[in-house]
């Protein structure tokens, strides 16, 4: 059996084109046949992208000129740290357009810290500023981009703190939060469904979406994320004790374990195979839909149920809403059930449970 399923730290790759990491892992998937699945990321609210606007003076404003609020602002506690990083649409190592990245003090406008590295045709399109409140009260900074020369281009903006770090939702945008290896196409690229609301079935605030910007080696825009996983899973330790594990990277082991099961009873289909089954059997959510916050849907574990009770041979026999359907091949399940019992049909920790 063939699956991966891959959560990695945040590396230094680019963010408008496929890395080192990324054209490696679409190549293993094209010349291996195996089905990969990966967590689509928790940035939807820590995210900024959006073209240079001048504000007239060289600095951007990050409303684009519709709003009061200019900057991205984040409060800081005592010895918390705060790591953002900047990125624009230029080739990776190409670039000769110079933005700078600063925090500023909000009250007294004070500099605190600084990116300003040099962009001259031979560079990395890329400012980051880690910064640690190494002083006793909260600091409340903003965030402020400067363009030091060059065109205007298109801006992308990660925050990563942790969650005592208050980042307003001021100019923030969700969409296209997916980067690096989960916006490749052949990847199973995992959101998360809140699993605190069990009655609303909405997406969770944190999940990243997409669709996702491909400028290089030529622009194209991919439809991710691919599928929804349960937000909120207990797992538990050797010592007998459970604990709650929440985000993405709770989302695609679920999903991995499905994709386990179902290839464990097929082995002769190839990854393909397999995303496509876990696809087109998904709980529909949001839009109608394939859409680009849930994907095709929630996982749905009794997809392996239903494949080893109808599955013969070359045709698949099942009722759907009450009515008889026969295909050959490929097939489509389309499968109402709340999340719970989808996750206890798959044996998958549930909160609470």
């Amino acid at each position: 059996m063939n699956l991966i399923e891959l959560l990695t730290p945040l590396l230094p790759k680019p963010f408008f084109e496929d890395g080192i990491v990324a054209a490696h892992i679409k190549e293993v998937i094209e010349n291996h046949g195996i089905l990969y699945i990966s967590a689509a990321g928790n940035d939807a609210g820590r995210h900024y992208q959006g073209v240079f606007f001048d504000n007239g003076s060289g600095w951007h404003d990050f409303s684009s000129g519709t709003g009061s609020s200019k900057n991205i602002y984040v409060d800081v506690p005592p010895e918390e740290k705060l790591t953002v990083v900047l990125q624009w649409n230029d080739t990776w190592n190409l670039s000769e357009n110079d933005y700078d990245l600063y925090l500023h003090d909000r009250c007294s406008q004070e500099e605190i810290d600084v990116s300003e590295k040099i962009q001259n045709g031979r560079s990395t399109p890329l400012e980051y500023i880690q910064y640690t409140n190494r002083g006793e009260d909260l600091k409340k900074l903003s965030i402020s981009v400067k363009k030091h020369s060059g065109q205007d281009r298109l801006l992308e903006i990660y925050i990563y703190a942790n969650s005592s770090v208050n980042i307003h939702p001021d100019n923030l945008v969700a969409e296209d939060s997916v980067f690096g290896h989960p916006a490749v196409p052949g990847v199973l690229c995992v959101g998360a469904v809140d699993s605190e609301n069990q009655d609303n079935r909405d997406i969770a605030s944190y999940s990243s979406r997409g669709p996702v910007s491909i400028y290089y080696p030529a622009y194209e825009l991919r439809n991710k994320t691919d599928l929804s996983g349960p937000g909120s899973v207990r797992i538990s330790g050797m010592n007998g004790t459970d604990t709650l594990f929440a985000g993405t990277s709770a989302s695609a082991p679920s999903v991995a374990g499905v994709g386990a099961l179902v290839w464990s009873l097929y082995p002769e289909k190839n990854g393909s195979e397999i995303r496509e089954i876990l696809c087109s059997s998904a709980e529909d959510l949001g839009e109608p839909g394939y859409d680009t916050i849930f994907g095709y849907g929630s996982v749905n574990s009794s997809a392996i149920y239903l494949l080893d009770d109808f599955y013969t041979g070359n045709s698949l026999s099942s009722e759907i809403s009450g009515s008889s359907a026969e295909t050959k091949g490929m097939f489509t399940l389309k499968l109402s059930m709340p999340l719970e019992q989808i996750i206890s049909m798959a044996k998958l920790p549930l909160e609470g449970k």
